[in-house]
Formats: structure tokens, C-alpha cells, sequence
């Protein structure tokens, strides 16, 4: 397949009708490889305009958050634009730190009802709510064998 990698004036002059900027086309022809009428057809795509103002990207810096870090906060957690950009990063060892306080006053609920830590920890595991995890009794064991319920959240319901 042979590319032709000359680009006329007047090539150049139906790209720039069309939207498309002389490096675009020259990129989308010499280094893509594209053919000359894809590259001229194809309209430039057009990025997701910033959701933050400089001002807000600034204090963002100052406080040691990447554009990165704080888009992926808005738009993947949807937290507030003022949370994404004041609240600070957190090292792994930080962040396990607060998991492992987190869990542990749910642990501490789960013991208050009569639950294991164990039990909790295997409930967790099968994706329960911590707030269920925590509360829903433990099934007796003649519930169990008897088949009366599958699981706790069966019973308690």
C-alpha cells in the first residue's frame, strides 16, 4: 500500500475548510499513515473542556494535586470541585491506616451484636455493606442445618 506523503497547498487549503489544522493533517498523513481523503474526512475530535477554573487549578498545585488527580476525583468519585482540589493525597500506608479505623469501629459494632471478627470479615469479603456486616445477627446453627435460611440477610428480613 503506498501512501502518498506530498500534501498540496490546496490539500492543505480543504483541511483548513474543514476544521483541520496543518499539523493534524500532516501527522494524520506522514506519521499515521492515514490516506489523504480519511485525513480530510475525518472531523478533529474535540476534547472535554476543563471543569476547572485557573484560580481552581492553582489552589489544586498548592496544595500538591495534579490536574490529573483532581479530574479523576470529580469525575470518577463525583466528589465537589472545592473536596477534589483541597483534600490531600494520601500515601498507601495512609490510606490503609484510615481503612483499617474504618473497619475497625465497624468491628467494633459487629462485636457489641454478638458478631465475630471473623464472621465479619468473611461477610465483608462476600460484599456486604459494613453497616449489615455489622448488625444482621449471626444465623443458629439449626437455622443452618435446617435449610430455614440461606444466609443471615435472609432471615433478618
Amino acid at each position: 500500500m503506498d501512501v502518498d506523503y506530498y500534501i498540496t497547498p490546496e490539500e492543505y487549503l480543504k483541511a483548513e475548510k474543514n476544521g483541520i489544522g496543518r499539523r493534524l493533517f500532516e501527522d494524520r498523513v506522514r506519521r499515521y499513515g492515514w490516506s489523504k481523503t480519511r485525513a480530510l474526512a475525518t472531523p478533529k475530535t474535540i476534547r472535554e473542556e476543563s471543569p476547572f477554573t485557573k484560580e481552581q487549578l492553582n489552589t489544586a498545585r498548592k496544595n500538591g494535586i495534579s490536574f490529573e488527580a483532581a479530574y479523576g476525583r470529580v469525575k470518577r468519585l463525583k466528589w465537589s470541585i472545592e473536596k477534589a482540589i483541597s483534600t490531600p493525597i494520601l500515601t498507601r500506608s495512609e490510606m490503609a491506616s484510615n481503612r483499617k479505623k474504618e473497619a475497625s469501629e465497624a468491628m467494633k459494632v459487629a462485636v457489641r451484636n454478638g458478631i465475630s471478627e471473623q464472621l465479619f470479615r468473611e461477610r465483608i469479603a462476600r460484599e456486604w455493606s459494613e453497616e449489615e456486616a455489622s448488625t444482621i445477627p449471626p444465623l443458629k446453627r439449626g437455622q443452618r442445618r435446617n435449610g430455614v435460611a440461606k444466609n443471615a440477610k435472609e432471615s433478618s428480613r
